[in-house]
């Protein structure tokens, strides 16, 4: 492998009731808590809960084996909501492992400590939530 740089657009925010929404492409998907303020009409992003990968996002978010999880970190009056992008299938492993590696999500295990791919940079755009703009990871 070489060195790579990827321009990201993410795409969001579907909250979980609204999960059957989800685009059905190939991709990365993060998972975040969230919390609403009615009064103020303002959403506010907490925690990086997950990153995932899919060949179709909206089907493997809806059928995720981790969604007890997710729901169990969740803090009074705190929701889940989802944000994507797609990324060809041959790509999608070493961004998952850079997002992962560089932003440290609280459920994901592979990838957190180790990058095992080429120097790769990530410019994130769009609906990105927590998760960094701008990444730099060499190996």
């Amino acid at each position: 492998m070489t060195k790579r740089k990827f321009e990201l657009t993410f795409e969001g925010y579907w909250r979980e009731r609204d999960s059957k929404g989800l685009p059905s492409y190939s991709g990365i998907y993060a998972v975040l808590s969230y919390s609403h303020d009615p009064d103020k009409r303002k959403v506010v992003l907490h925690n990086l809960l997950y990153i995932g990968r899919a060949d179709n996002i909206k089907e493997r978010i809806n059928i995720h084996e981790k969604w007890c999880v997710w729901k169990n970190l969740l803090k009074a009056g705190e929701e889940l909501c989802f944000c994507c992008t797609p990324v060809p299938k041959e790509d999608r492993e070493r961004i998952a492992a850079a997002l992962i590696y560089a932003n440290q999500p609280l459920i994901n295990t592979e990838y957190k400590n180790k990058f095992m791919f080429d120097t790769t940079v990530l410019n994130l755009y769009g609906n990105y939530g927590v998760l960094k703009e701008k990444t730099l990871l060499e190996h």
